[in-house]
């Protein structure tokens, strides 16, 4: 399973780590989906914040079958239990550029 952080910067400050299961796979209990606090970027991915806390749950990108869940939020799941595979996140894509 792939780590999820991959590097970045932001991934790694706030802890979160995501796995990427079928989207029908995933049931929000907590709260439903549509009262989760979103954030859409600009490539019309939607990040879903807990509107008390703000820590990112699910980065839900469009037309895409899976959806990306912060793996620390899940109940009954150990995170020594889980095999991560790791990659190097700063490496992968071009680097942010601060617009002038």
């Amino acid at each position: 399973m792939p780590d999820g952080s991959g590097g970045k910067r932001i991934l790694l400050n706030n802890g979160m780590l995501w796995i990427y299961p079928a989207r029908d796979n995933i049931k929000v209990i907590a709260a439903s989906p549509d009262s989760l606090t979103s954030y859409i970027m600009k490539r019309g991915n939607a990040q879903k914040f807990c509107s008390t806390c703000g820590i990112n749950i699910i980065n839900d990108v469009p037309g895409d079958d899976v959806l990306c869940v912060n793996v620390r939020l899940l109940r009954g799941i150990d995170l020594k239990d889980m095999e991560c595979e790791k990659f190097d996140g700063f490496a992968n894509g071009e680097k942010y550029v601060v617009p002038e």
